[in-house]
């Protein structure tokens, strides 16, 4: 959130000069890219550095806020904007719970392969 405090007007010009799928698109990769950084992390120092560097980068949330507004009429712009709202938050209620149910199945796939080759 410190991140996003600093980089969320930037994010806001950058998208109003050179578009919002540019800045959408990087904000999904700078996602992608610190969040595996941050799984790898081995001390607190590169945990807390990640997690600084994915809420800079990350301009996806004020970028598809503003894209809503544009979209939808001026009657419907709260349904858009808490459609926005409501699936971030979905997203980060299955996006754990998926990535949870994975690494079971993968940690039963390595017993099942281990036990095969003992």
């Amino acid at each position: 959130m410190i991140g996003r405090t600093f980089s969320s007007v930037l994010w806001g010009m950058i998208a109003d000069r050179y578009g919002r799928k540019p800045v959408i698109i990087l904000g999904t990769l700078s996602v992608v890219i610190f969040n595996t950084i941050f799984g790898f992390s081995v001390n607190y120092w590169m945990a807390i550095i990640t997690r600084f560097l994915l809420g800079f980068f990350n301009g996806v949330l004020g970028t598809t806020k503003a894209y809503a507004c544009e979209l939808f009429p001026k009657e419907y712009q709260g349904l858009g904007l808490s459609t926005t709202s409501t699936s971030w938050g979905i997203g980060l209620v299955i996006g754990p719970a998926l990535g949870g149910f994975l690494a079971q199945v993968s940690i039963l796939i390595c017993i099942l392969i281990c036990n095969n080759y003992t």
